[in-house]
């Protein structure tokens, strides 16, 4: 003798209006996303020119933009950033690693799941009058 078999389930797709409240809401978080990442840019772009400053580099907000706004990717500008923090240069080994090696590891993990959420493409919105 076999039990009851397992209730099937249908689901049917949300109605139209929970839809559109859900993917306002994704796209809200997609935005804050993007919009964290793109401080986290301005940052690095400020330790950049900063160093620059501290160099004694003359004009370092013109050669930091050209420099670093040369560079396309997020990667790229942490490793610019990790480049000029060297300890011989601006800052202490203790501060190097201690401060900046942990976020630099962090930034570096995270910014695979930036560029998915950057790049990926997104189809149309069902919440636009078809």
């Amino acid at each position: 003798m076999t039990g009851p078999k397992p209730p099937v389930v249908i689901k049917l797709p949300p109605a139209r209006k929970d839809y559109i409240r859900a993917e306002n809401e994704f796209l809200r978080i997609v935005g804050l996303c993007v919009n964290t990442w793109a401080f986290i840019d301005r940052e690095l772009y400020r330790i950049f020119r900063f160093i620059l400053h501290r160099l004694g580099i003359e004009h370092p907000s013109k050669v930091a933009s050209i420099l670093y706004y040369k560079q396309r990717q997020i990667q790229q500008h942490i490793q610019l950033a990790d480049e000029m923090l060297d300890p011989t240069l601006v800052i202490s080994k203790a501060e190097y690693n201690d401060e900046w090696r942990p976020l630099r590891k962090k930034l570096n993990e995270l910014a695979q799941i930036r560029n998915i959420i950057a790049h990926q493409p997104t189809p149309n919105s069902y919440s636009k009058e078809q």
